[in-house]
């Protein structure tokens, strides 16, 4: 099925399902929801969803849940984009986008919606930033999947401050922030937070990363590890040993750990990790 713009819109209260389909949409969207306010559901499963001109294989409004299972996705811009309260899961699909994978972001609403996002056993590469989070909440469980970027970047996230319509913050209010769990990977690239009014947070489970962090809280279990190949800036929060954290040389990993006491140690590979020194 071809289309020159949206090729398949839901709206309230839908719940279509597309198997073994060929999805090619000239722009805008191969499969999209609308004004869903909690009750809308959408999935595409073993599909090959081709966007040949600017635009995203996939839309999850405010309230509504898409699923990609096993699908071959090619877009132009993005693979997905989730507006507000809203749920994607992407489950072993191959996808390449000339832009992002998913851009997760909030406009007129209020600051405590939450985008969801699961990648799980998944074959990603992007022309520019992979996953990007822009002026909102978000939860971005990532699982067992090859990522490539080639701008070296996989998570960013900013203010959204150049959006008029961008969700306003409200001095005062509490906000879930942006939370990150990246679990059964080995991941080359850099975790980027840029949004001051909500603080990231980073779990790795089984995770090795070779990239800098920026701007984030970050927790490692003992099988995970960590390479800064750039300055970095960090909280650790709760137990690691030393040698889960390397540098390269001439690099340091700025780090605030509570109850630690000031000091700078010298890494395997020539950086070094500089604690409460710099904070």
């Amino acid at each position: 099925m071809t289309s020159e713009g949206t090729e398949r819109l839901s709206r309230p209260r839908a719940a279509p399902k597309w198997s073994l389909g060929i999805l090619v949409s000239d722009g805008w969207a191969a499969l999209s929801t609308d004004a869903c306010w909690g009750d809308t559901y959408l999935e595409a499963d073993g599909c090959d969803i081709t966007v040949t001109h600017p635009g995203y294989a996939a839309f999850a409004d405010e309230g509504s849940l898409v699923v990609l299972n096993d699908c071959r996705v090619k877009t132009a811009s993005h693979t997905g984009m989730l507006c507000g309260k809203s749920k994607m899961q992407l489950h072993r699909c191959r996808i390449w986008s000339d832009r992002h994978c998913a851009l997760i972001f909030a406009v007129m609403e209020n600051g405590s919606q939450l985008g969801q996002l699961t990648v799980d056993s998944c074959e990603i590469q992007t022309g520019a930033d992979m996953f990007v989070v822009k002026g909102t909440n978000a939860y971005l469980d990532i699982r067992n999947s090859k990522l490539q970027s080639d701008t070296g970047r996989i998570i960013c996230t900013d203010a959204n401050r150049e959006d008029p319509m961008a969700t306003p913050v409200v001095p005062g209010e509490p906000l879930y922030g942006i939370k990150v769990a990246l679990s059964d990977m080995e991941i080359r690239g850099d975790i980027i937070h840029g949004d001051e009014n909500r603080a990231m947070s980073i779990s790795m489970r089984h995770t090795k990363i070779r990239g800098a962090i920026r701007g984030a809280v970050i927790a490692l279990d003992k099988a995970s590890r960590w390479f800064a190949d750039q300055d970095s800036f960090v909280t650790i929060y709760g137990s690691f040993e030393e040698a889960q954290l390397d540098a390269a040389e001439g690099v340091t990993i700025h780090a605030f750990i509570e109850d630690r006491k000031n000091q700078e140690i010298s890494l395997k590979s020539g950086g070094r990790l500089a604690i409460n020194l710099d904070n």
